[in-house]
């Protein structure tokens, strides 16, 4: 919660499993509540206007942060214990036991391919050296 004049932070509470929220001994003026959770976007502002021996209902949405949601694969491309630079690999993802080619890339100097912003699921690389 946040003094809406300053924006500073006043108070803060954590939601119970069903996302209920309160903030008690609240004195008597404008605030701004705003919800954060770990892999969502912040909740925008909403102001509220506290008065005495009142309660206030109010509702916050959260919506997932798809970048925040992502992951990295990365590895060493070797053969026959050598390192493998400039490799073509492959990036599958596997749905239902079928592959399907969702990203490529090389293999640098030390025969290390990275792919970031991955959604979750099931994956599989492939690798191919250049002749």
């Amino acid at each position: 919660m946040l003094d809406s004049t300053t924006r500073e932070t006043v108070a803060s509470t954590l939601s119970a499993s069903d996302g209920e929220y309160i903030f008690y001994d609240v004195v008597a003026k404008d605030y701004i509540i705003v919800a954060t959770k770990q892999g969502y976007k912040k909740s925008i502002d909403n102001l509220v206007t506290a008065k005495d021996n009142t309660i206030i209902n109010t509702n916050l949405y959260l919506s997932i942060d798809a970048v925040q949601n992502t992951g990295t694969i990365s590895g060493v491309i070797s053969h026959n214990g050598s390192i493998v630079p400039s490799a073509f690999v492959g990036l599958y993802k596997i749905t239902d036991g079928v592959e399907k080619l969702v990203a490529t890339t090389k293999t640098n100097a030390k025969g290390v391919y990275m792919f970031g912003k991955v959604e979750s699921g099931e994956y599989k690389i492939k690798a191919k050296q250049n002749e």
